[in-house]
């Protein structure tokens, strides 16, 4: 349409042909003119349709992200699983992520603005509304949590993970099941340690202590140890200074090496 709208312009200017020819361009002209200033508004509107659309859907995705913002930052923590050789495993984290996406933030959009997230690009999508602020969250949670004010028994094992990460420890949170009596193993250098992790109120007694043993013969680990945000019973305090088991206070993780060295040299 516009070279047939240049062409008529060109064969006006030239000034050649009839009265009634040039009539005839002049008319041609301002009618191809005006359809495709018609297609430009149109293509101009839809457009601008399309820009509002993306950002009503960031703006209505964000919100729905805010909303459970918390909840996906805990599941990341516990989902994803750093192995012996510091080697990060998120595939159940995207399990989680591609959940969530496709039951409660993409239905959460109306028709033109998902229409307008796959045009551009799903994925891309979801690694700005999504993604971005969940790591944020997650790291800035990573930093916060203290083994003593964790939310829960899974927060309490992660912040003890990283503690004895922050000391040089390869540390492993073993999955919910399975563990064989062990909620964290850890290697630094040689020396292998299994901890068993309690956020009691009461005292942890003597069924922690046997765990932590199990896990000891089952990992083939040098050290044992429990660690509560709680205290002891007598009775647990008595089979761990028979089964050379570690029991520790959710303070005393900072020290963990001067400790495990003084009782394997008591």
């Amino acid at each position: 349409m516009r070279l047939a709208l240049v062409a008529l312009v060109l064969f006006l200017a030239t000034g050649e042909g009839t009265a009634a020819l040039r009539i005839a361009a002049l008319s041609t002209a301002l009618v191809l003119a005006g359809a495709w200033f018609a297609l430009w508004v149109r293509r101009a509107l839809a457009a601008r349709r399309r820009r509002r659309a993306y950002r009503s859907a960031q703006a209505r995705a964000k919100l729905l992200v805010a909303e459970h913002l918390d909840i996906l930052a805990r599941r990341r923590l516990s989902l994803e699983r750093t192995d012996r050789y510091g080697v990060v495993d998120r595939t159940a984290w995207q399990k989680e992520m591609r959940h969530f996406a496709e039951n409660v933030l993409l239905p959460g959009l109306s028709r033109a603005e998902r229409d307008e997230v796959a045009r551009r690009g799903t994925a891309r999508f979801l690694a700005r509304v999504l993604e971005s602020p969940v790591d944020a969250r997650a790291r800035e949670r990573r930093r916060s949590l203290t083994a003593v004010g964790a939310a829960n028994a899974t927060e309490f094992e992660i912040a003890c993970a990283d503690r004895l990460a922050g000391l040089g420890w390869r540390a492993e949170v073993t999955p919910a099941s399975g563990d064989q009596g062990a909620d964290i193993v850890a290697w630094k250098g040689a020396t292998c340690a299994v901890i068993q992790c309690k956020m009691y109120k009461g005292s942890v007694g003597n069924a922690a202590v046997q765990q932590v043993l199990g896990a000891k013969l089952y990992y083939d680990a040098d050290v044992a140890a429990v660690i509560t945000t709680s205290d002891y019973t007598k009775a647990a305090v008595r089979l761990a200074e028979r089964s050379d088991v570690l029991l520790l206070r959710s303070g005393d993780l900072d020290s963990f090496d001067r400790l495990v060295r003084t009782h394997a040299a008591g």
